[in-house]
């Protein structure tokens, strides 16, 4: 199962306490995939950037692959990409609700040969 966390300055799974508010409300997201290898970061439409550190350069990205050695930038605040892997908080896996599936009742009927009619009954 992927997991998508939101990552911003405030109601995020990831919030990011910034004085300068270069970090929007909603600034991106983050999906790993169920093996938790595979990385997918998009911008949320913020209003400073998201940026991935290539070859040391700063690439303003909307959405972009990303993997666990490389730096990221959320408007001025730079992290590296493990220690946000770090900080994401754990989720536990859905807790199903409602009744058990039903099963068919378990029966100790035996079968009977009615003398009369010769149909098979059980009882």
């Amino acid at each position: 199962m992927i997991e998508i966390f939101t990552i911003g300055r405030a109601n995020a799974d990831l919030i990011f306490n910034d004085a300068e508010q270069s970090v929007s409300k909603l600034h991106a997201e983050l999906t790993v995939s169920a093996d938790g290898r595979n990385f997918y970061l998009v911008d949320c439409g913020s209003s400073n950037g998201t940026f991935v550190q290539r070859q040391g350069r700063w690439e303003r990205i909307k959405q972009e692959v990303v993997n666990s050695d490389d730096a990221v930038r959320f408007g001025s605040t730079t992290v590296q990409m493990k220690d946000l892997l770090r900080k994401l908080p754990r989720r536990q896996p859905p807790v199903i609700k409602g009744p058990p599936p039903s099963q068919p009742a378990k029966t100790s009927l035996q079968p009977y040969r009615n003398p009369e009619n010769g149909q098979v009954e059980y009882r």
